[in-house]
């Protein structure tokens, strides 16, 4: 297993990185870019360049490469395998209601006997996370491991871009990497550091993802009154204080994709079902740090590869809350690896990863790592 990797913030010298890019015997590229760069221009450039080999790609809200977090820039990672086969998948999303209609029909076009692993990247804001994995799972039944994320767009919240089988990137697409064969080794690790305050709440109107009252008050005055001036910001600012709802499986966090003024209203990254119970969340920079440091030694411990690459999915709102010091997440995650490991990865908008059951879970506000390894 080999990887290449090259990340850059001038359009000049990403299209000419990619014309000059020796091919090899590249199995798949991975791309984390800010939505600047996923034009016309750039994806002509890749798709001559790689014909035949799947690109999987998003926009983002904060691009990672090696040790480093970027804004702004664009984030190339090629990967070549000597006993691996990869399989790219996507559809066009037209309706959130399809979200778990677009999970199986896309888990069900990589099944066959030999998959070990998929990595999916979803459009960030038009499609439901809890309905997405559900539909993943209705067909993995918890045999398959997944990870990946949502897409991101910085902390403006318009829209937000994946990459189809054809290397073009689009609004409204979901995406999905399989991996086969007997010497793919891929493990997952999601930690989040996040914790309840306050008392516990119920949510009294909600549709699926969209919350109109907690308590029987319209939810977005309710956080508007934590807000306080950072309610000018919504929805980036909301961010700083997600959701803790109870759940059969346990407590998953719920973060904010949108509000409605109009009508009062919350979009979560989830579902947050009517009469189910909540408690606002918040953290600390030692808390996030820890954190990722604590996913990434579950695997450190696990991993017996001298190489191999990671992929760090973060949330947003973790690199909301660390500022200046973001990059001391990443550290915190590429400490227990040695110089040939590759890392890269996105902030983005939610966090897919099968770390803490044996079925997928959508999760919000966490460091979620995918570690992909041959023998």
């Amino acid at each position: 297993m080999k990887t290449k990797q090259f990340s850059s913030n001038n359009r000049t010298e990403i299209i000419q990185y990619i014309k000059q890019f020796n091919l090899t015997d590249e199995s798949i590229v991975f791309i984390f870019s800010d939505k600047q760069f996923l034009n016309s221009e750039i994806s002509v450039a890749l798709n001559q360049k790689f014909k035949s080999i799947p690109i999987i790609a998003c926009s983002t809200s904060g691009e990672i490469a090696g040790t480093n977090v970027y804004d702004g820039y664009f984030a190339m990672t090629s990967v070549s395998f000597a006993h691996t086969q990869v399989r790219l998948e996507s559809l066009n999303i037209d309706q959130i209601e399809d979200s778990y209609d677009i999970g199986q029909k896309l888990v069900n076009s990589l099944m066959q006997d030999d998959l070990k692993h998929i990595f999916v990247l979803s459009d960030g804001l038009n499609v439901n996370g809890t309905n997405l994995v559900d539909g993943i799972n209705s067909v993995t039944n918890g045999k398959i491991s997944v990870s990946g994320g949502l897409a991101g767009d910085s902390v403006h919240f318009n829209s937000t871009l994946v990459s189809d089988e054809t290397g073009e990137f689009k609004e409204n697409t979901i995406s999905a990497v399989g991996f086969y064969g007997e010497r793919i080794k891929i493990q997952c690790s999601s930690e989040g550091g996040w914790e309840i305050f306050g008392k516990e709440r119920i949510v009294t109107k909600s549709n699926q993802n969209i919350v109109y009252e907690i308590d029987d008050k319209p939810a977005l005055e309710l956080y508007k009154s934590y807000l306080g001036d950072k309610a000018k910001y919504l929805p980036s600012s909301g961010l700083l204080f997600p959701l803790s709802l109870e759940t059969q499986e346990g407590s998953v966090v719920r973060t904010i994709l949108g509000v409605n003024e109009e009508e009062n209203s919350i979009r979560f990254a989830g579902n947050i079902p009517m009469n189910s119970s909540v408690r606002l969340m918040k953290t600390n920079i030692d808390s996030i740090l820890n954190a990722a440091e604590l996913a990434s030694l579950e695997l450190s411990k696990k991993n017996k590869e001298k190489n191999g690459l990671m992929i760090l999915v973060s949330c947003i709102g973790r690199k909301l809350v660390l500022k200046q010091i973001v990059q001391e997440e990443v550290e915190s995650v590429t400490k227990y690896f040695d110089e040939d490991y590759c890392f890269t990865g996105f902030y983005s908008y939610g966090e897919l990863s099968s770390s803490k059951s044996n079925n997928c879970a959508l999760h919000n506000q966490t460091m979620t790592l995918t570690l992909i390894t041959e023998n």
